[in-house]
């Protein structure tokens, strides 16, 4: 082999090398746990396996009969686990409320998903809510739960039922501390956890969700997706 071949082949095996070794550093890079495709192959393997759990459980999810709206209406297209205490929650709640006055044919349930471990009032709001349901004064209700945060020093759910429109208040405090609350509740914690739900505010509609606050035009998109 001549000296020029030589030189060549030895050129070919640093380019094939210095390609190789490109290859591997792009590799860890993108292959990272923190890394962008790893990352973006998580997203959509969640957004896969959410699709699936929302459709295995829809009927059951929008069936409920916590509502925000007023529309005469069996199911709801969109749903949302929340907490009282959460500060998402309450920032989403009036993106919502501006959704249901530009937008009065939308649907929009709630599920109660209270965080007692970092919230310690929140499942007595739940309940409150829960017992408010049952005298048809929910919306009122859940409307004042987060349109304040006194109550979580008052603590005077009976007050609160009051200014809700609530007329019977005596079966109304029954009610909170009754077993048909708590079963209530319980319902609505286990629905959660099947879907996956660890954080609030969680937003569903029929073919996947949305974590996390939510402003009105993100949720304009969830409604439009659920159409």
């Amino acid at each position: 082999m001549g000296k020029k071949d030589k030189d060549k082949k030895e050129t070919s095996w640093s380019g094939h090398l210095l390609n190789l070794g490109l290859l591997a550093v792009l590799s860890y890079v993108v292959f990272l746990p923190e890394g962008p495709l790893r990352t973006r192959l998580t997203v959509w393997r969640a957004q896969d396996r959410l699709s699936v759990l929302v459709e295995e459980h829809w009927q059951a999810l929008a069936a409920t009969s916590a509502r925000m709206d007023t529309v005469d209406a069996s199911t709801a297209m969109i749903i949302e686990f929340g907490d009282y205490e959460c500060p998402f929650c309450r920032d989403s709640h009036a993106h919502l409320e501006a959704v249901m006055e530009s937008h009065p044919d939308v649907t929009i349930g709630f599920r109660h998903y209270p965080l007692t471990a970092i919230h310690p009032k929140a499942e007595d709001a739940a309940r409150a809510a829960i017992c408010a349901e049952e005298h048809g004064r929910f919306q009122q209700l859940h409307s004042l739960l987060y349109g304040s945060t006194e109550w979580r020093d008052v603590g005077d759910w009976k007050t609160l039922a009051e200014n809700a429109g609530v007329a019977d208040l005596a079966s109304y405090e029954s009610c909170l501390m009754g077993e048909a609350a708590g079963r209530r509740l319980e319902e609505d914690m286990r629905l959660g956890e099947a879907l996956g739900v660890t954080s609030t505010p969680t937003f569903f509609y029929q073919f996947g969700g949305h974590v996390g606050y939510a402003n009105e035009e993100q949720l304009l998109e969830l409604i439009e997706q659920s159409r």
